[in-house]
């Protein structure tokens, strides 16, 4: 082989190793880039956050459900302060559906307040009603709040609205009784609930 032959040679494996390392270094610097250790972490840590924040909103939503059972606490509540408070006569309300007047010893003061939800017209009709006995303080939507709630078998910590009630035919069927407010609210009804806490604005002071 002459000298022109060999260089040509030479010049050709030269080339072929230098487009072999040109290959190698494409190849490298286009690889992804691997996450380090701290890239790693934070990103771990991203989805722990994202989770926490989800189960969070979960909750907050789930407290939505039981917001109406709180109300009914806060509504009965206010029914049963000012108990002692003395008033000259009764205030007035409506009896039942027909307005008649109902003696303490009767029928219901608000019969259908367990059938269906009440209207500002139902309250309207209860506070221009006439009643005798009601207790002492106690106006009729304060009375009919804690009639819902004697109509589950509650039993009063408050001996002038026991002893209201004890006079009542239906109340004396109940055969049990239950002073725990809680329990006697998951006994009601959804439409008794939701009259307990229609109610609640209405309640005489």
């Amino acid at each position: 082989m002459n000298n022109t032959g060999k260089t040509a040679t030479i010049i050709l494996g030269v080339l072929a190793v230098i487009c072999a390392a040109a290959l190698a270094v494409l190849a490298v610097t286009n690889r992804p880039a691997e996450l380090s250790q701290d890239k790693m972490k934070e990103t771990v840590e991203a989805a722990e956050k994202a989770k926490k924040e989800s189960q969070g909103q979960d909750e907050a939503e789930a407290e939505e459900g039981y917001e109406g059972h709180a109300k009914a606490i806060t509504a009965f509540q206010v029914t049963s302060a000012g108990a002692g408070q003395a008033q000259g006569t009764a205030e007035g309300g409506a009896a039942a559906q027909e307005g008649a007047p109902v003696s303490a010893g009767a029928d219901y003061l608000c019969s259908y307040s367990s059938d269906r939800l009440m209207t500002e017209a139902d309250v309207q009709e209860l506070k221009q009603g006439t009643y005798e006995g009601l207790p002492q303080g106690m106006g009729i939507i304060r009375m009919v709040v804690n009639e819902i709630y004697a109509k589950n078998g509650y039993q009063f910590g408050n001996e002038v609205i026991q002893e209201y009630f004890d006079q009542k035919q239906w109340y004396q069927a109940i055969p049990t009784r239950n002073a725990e407010m809680d329990s006697v609210i998951q006994e009601m009804t959804s439409t008794e609930r939701a009259n307990v806490e229609f109610l609640s604005p209405y309640i005489e002071e």
